[in-house]
């Protein structure tokens, strides 16, 4: 466009408008620098318009269009390199499309931040875990987490296993699960667990292992190396696992563990506790779905213990219904609480299928009987209670479950309701794949060779398939 002036057809130009960067030096230099996450801020104008926007670039060659007065930008340092200048120039351009010829420039100095990775320290890995275990970790970088190239951990004195920065929860599954010493493991990504193509060395099966973790960023800086504390990994030894979650029975005492190890033999023995736990899975899933997949047989027995306010057996819901789902064979005792969620886990994947709302209450008292079924529990002895039961809560069932035992309990206060304490499930080809307990059979022993017996035909004759 053209002006002309007073004068007769003497044309007048429009003077270009001008730009300036707020700042117009940095000084920091050697090792005091920016990161490469910087923002800039710049203005323009016009004397004979005004401006419509600006022209950024890096080498006064390419130069890019916007409309914002300022910007943020991550620079990427040269592999390699940790340090290095940024040239920024900007050049405002006015509603006539002139734009300012002398651009102004800025020389940034910056530096390579290292990221940072480090293991999880609400959930941890406990200090002895059995055969599988997970573990998660965050990573950050003060440039940019998309900065980061790689995360790496290593298991004792392995090697370092890469892994793209996107994933931060790995579980380890040692390729002989029954071996000791040295060896291997498969490498699941994610809480919904997906195999990686790649083996991570240097695990110690029966022996105490430490994991490493560093991550390193796009300009080859690495961050510090982060620990978990040293924790046990013991190996399958049997194809029956117990899991003791009942906290009023001593691992060292235990009088199941000592009847399964009468009758059974060897046997693989979890002790889960609340507090001062020996075993807690920091996740449920998939920790858990690993571990009962192992096992052709699991026995899980408790007295009502929570976790994270939920019952054990609860939080362990999900696993149990894949486990059972593939084929395993399931023994339960849980005596249920009063207060029982109508909606509890349990009920997806246990024969159980409500208890009572009567008022009133249920006893067992001691001597009494639990009484087989003549038909689902032939051959099975009477079973007597040891002990004074207050508050007990017997359970309806559902269709389709062969309800196995009985409880000669006494009815307090109109109490109205079941007296079925135990049931099986089978599968579509008649073979018992569940026992469900509604009750802690620890106490079920004023006769001892009754409970043993017990025991020796729901394991070696309901699960023998």
């Amino acid at each position: 466009m053209i002006f002309f002036s007073c004068k007769k057809n003497e044309p007048v130009i429009p003077a270009p408008p001008h730009t300036k960067i707020f700042l117009d030096k940095i000084n920091l230099k050697g090792t005091l620098r920016l990161g490469t996450n910087f923002t800039a801020y710049w203005t323009g104008y016009s004397s004979s318009g005004y401006v419509t926007g600006f022209e950024i670039s890096f080498d006064k060659i390419n130069w890019h269009y916007t409309k914002s007065a300022d910007s943020t930008f991550l620079f990427a340092l040269p592999n390699g390199n940790d340090s290095t200048d940024i040239t920024l120039y900007v050049r405002a351009i006015d509603n006539y499309g002139q734009k300012d010829p002398t651009p102004p420039k800025l020389v940034i100095p910056l530096k390579n931040s290292p990221p940072v990775a480090t293991f999880d320290k609400v959930k941890p890995i406990p200090d002895s875990v059995w055969t599988i275990f997970s573990v998660d970790w965050t990573s950050h970088d003060p440039d940019g987490d998309s900065t980061i190239d790689s995360v790496f951990i290593k298991i004792n004195n392995g090697h370092w296993y890469p892994l793209n920065p996107s994933i931060n929860f790995v579980t380890i599954y040692p390729t002989n699960v029954s071996g000791i010493g040295t060896m291997n493991a498969n490498v699941y990504k994610n809480q919904t667990p997906v195999l990686l193509s790649n083996q991570i060395d240097g695990l110690f099966l029966n022996g105490k292992n430490k994991l490493y973790i560093k991550a390193k960023d796009k300009g080859g800086a690495y961050s510090p190396i982060d620990s978990t504390g040293s924790f046990y990994v013991k190996n399958k030894s049997s194809d029956l696992l117990l899991i003791n979650a009942n906290s009023s029975l001593d691992p060292n005492t235990d009088p199941l563990k000592s009847i399964v190890g009468s009758v059974y033999g060897k046997y693989d023995y979890i002790n889960y506790e609340e507090n001062g736990q020996k075993y807690v899975p920091q996740y449920w899933d998939p920790t858990l779905d690993f571990l009962l997949a192992l096992y052709n047989k699991v026995f899980i027995y408790t007295d009502g213990l929570t976790t994270n306010g939920k019952l054990v057996l609860e939080s362990a819901s999900n696993a149990i219904t894949q486990y059972i789902n593939k084929g395993g064979k399931l023994l339960v005792s849980i005596p249920l609480p009063v207060n029982m969620d109508p909606n509890s886990a349990i009920y997806n994947f246990s024969p159980a299928d409500s208890i009572s709302s009567s008022p009133g209450q249920a006893r067992f008292y001691m001597d009494s009987l639990a009484t087989p079924d003549p038909v689902n529990a032939a051959g099975y002895q009477p079973l007597e209670n040891s002990t004074f039961i207050l508050g007990f809560e017997p359970v309806y069932f559902k269709a389709g479950a062969k309800v196995m035992y009985t409880a000669n309990i006494k009815r307090i206060g109109n109490w109205k309701g079941p007296n079925t304490i135990c049931a099986k499930t089978v599968n579509t080809n008649g073979q018992t794949n569940q026992i469900f307990w509604a009750i802690d059979l620890s106490l079920l022993n004023g006769k001892p060779s009754a409970l043993n017996d017990l025991f020796n035909k729901m394991l070696l004759h309901e699960f023998n398939w």
